[in-house]
């Protein structure tokens, strides 16, 4: 099971580094910038801040020790909880996604909102990722597909299974095969 990690200033640094690779942001909306010079103002508009508003947190693998990914949520104007998930490209499919889903819909409901909401490429590879845990269209802005699921039902992972056994991080698996071969 990861941890969800409240970074401080200087872990932006995994943020970076996560919005710049461009396996990892294979959303059809491309690569992002986040420059040091933004990350103070960044920082306080979604750490620092009420989160009955918004939250953001690091995903970080204990099992071998790095960030995989991040997760948040701000308030939309209707009420629901508008919900990012991002994780490394290298580390898909392990897992990381439906725990984090997991702990953002429950840390949205602990703050009061009752559903979730994702706004999606249409084009985007993931859609179908966030059907199968219970995100239905909601609405069409532009290029962009609005998806809602009941926070609750998602927090307690009835609409999927998700295995929180063991690290499956392919880091991990790359350091001891380098391990068993030296």
């Amino acid at each position: 099971m990861p941890d969800f990690i409240k970074p401080d200033l200087d872990e932006l640094s995994y943020r970076k580094k996560l919005l710049s690779k461009k396996r990892t942001m294979d959303f059809g909306t491309g690569t992002e910038d986040f420059d040091e010079d933004v990350w103070e103002s960044w920082y306080d508009r979604w750490i620092g801040c009420d989160p009955s508003d918004r939250c953001f947190r690091l995903i970080y693998c204990n099992g071998c020790g790095y960030y995989v990914g991040e997760t948040g949520y701000e308030r939309a104007e209707d009420g629901s909880a508008l919900i990012h998930l991002l994780i490394d490209a290298d580390n898909r499919e392990s897992g990381y996604g439906s725990a984090g889903l997991k702990y953002i819909a429950s840390a949205a409901r602990a703050n009061g909102m009752d559903t979730l909401s994702v706004r999606m490429h249409q084009s985007s590879p993931y859609f179908r990722y966030m059907k199968k845990r219970g995100f239905r269209p909601a609405g069409q802005d532009g290029e962009f597909i609005l998806m809602k699921a009941d926070s609750l039902e998602v927090s307690k992972g009835k609409i999927y299974e998700i295995d929180e056994t063991c690290c499956k991080c392919r880091k991990k698996k790359e350091n001891s095969d380098a391990a068993e071969n030296s």
